[in-house]
């Protein structure tokens, strides 16, 4: 899953582990999209996919993930 964040005026994009297997999440990455807005693009969901496919793929497991969920956003 995905959530974003703006801390000290950086837009950040968190990206968080879920397992049903365990009762915790776990934070997998964080994205500094401040460059990628200064171009004057968004926190899209195709921008949010092309940051977490890698992470998802250097999981020790990436076949196991089943579902990826990043909310539209229009900042």
């Amino acid at each position: 899953m995905t959530d974003g964040a703006t801390i000290q005026k950086h837009p950040l994009i968190n990206v968080v582990l879920f397992c049903v297997s365990f009762s915790a999440m776990m934070l997998v990455g964080v994205v500094d999209a401040s460059e990628h807005l200064a171009s004057g693009f968004s926190k899209d969901s195709e921008y949010i996919s092309q940051k977490i496919l890698p992470m998802i793929r250097a999981l020790p497991n990436p076949l196991a993930v089943d579902l990826i969920i990043a909310e539209r956003a229009l900042w």
